[in-house]
């Protein structure tokens, strides 16, 4: 009970302050004060120590796990955040990490997006090792992401819908390979 009681003081509190809003028993943050809760953010949390706990945390886990995959998911919003705030080497030391789990999870377009951030960030930050890097691993994976090769009138459920023409039977798959 000591929890909850501490909570709803400190709820309390936040709306006294004006940045939270009460409803009967239900707290909210205001839409509004999105810009100012960011700044107050931004000055109470040290991003850096964060940055590189998550980055060492995905780099020592195996790649393939679903925990893996939630971690390189949340690091995709993190690495907007640090582009936000041009901190290259924080975009860069998260996309080596969380790329190789999106890629192993097969989310392309989120692996190419990345890397494409990282590849900026990389030439921002003057880093000529991880800018190597990440334009070899994007061009790598274009030339052999997997390829969709379904015939036009491909049916899978019998209704020969758009889908059905679309989607890949189990032997339509190829990898290309240059």
């Amino acid at each position: 009970m000591g929890d909850i009681a501490l909570i709803g003081q400190s709820l309390g509190l936040l709306h006294r302050r004006g940045l939270a809003e009460q409803h009967t028993n239900r707290f909210g943050l205001p839409v509004c004060k999105v810009g100012g809760y960011r700044q107050m953010l931004l000055k109470d949390l040290h991003l850096a120590a964060a940055l590189r706990a998550m980055a060492g945390w995905l780099a020592s886990r195996d790649p393939t796990t679903e925990d893996s995959l939630s971690a390189a998911g949340a690091a995709l919003a993190i690495i907007e955040w640090a582009a936000e705030r041009g901190d290259w080497p924080a975009v860069v030391r998260l996309v080596r990490v969380a790329e190789p789990v999106l890629m192993l999870a097969g989310r392309w377009e989120a692996s190419s997006h990345i890397l494409g951030q990282g590849l900026e960030a990389a030439k921002a930050a003057g880093d000529h090792a991880a800018e190597a890097l990440f334009s070899h691993e994007r061009s790598m994976r274009w030339s052999q992401r997997p390829t969709v090769q379904a015939e036009p009138h491909t049916r899978r459920n019998g209704n020969g819908g758009l889908l059905d023409r679309l989607t890949p039977g189990p032997k339509e798959i190829s990898w290309r390979a240059r």
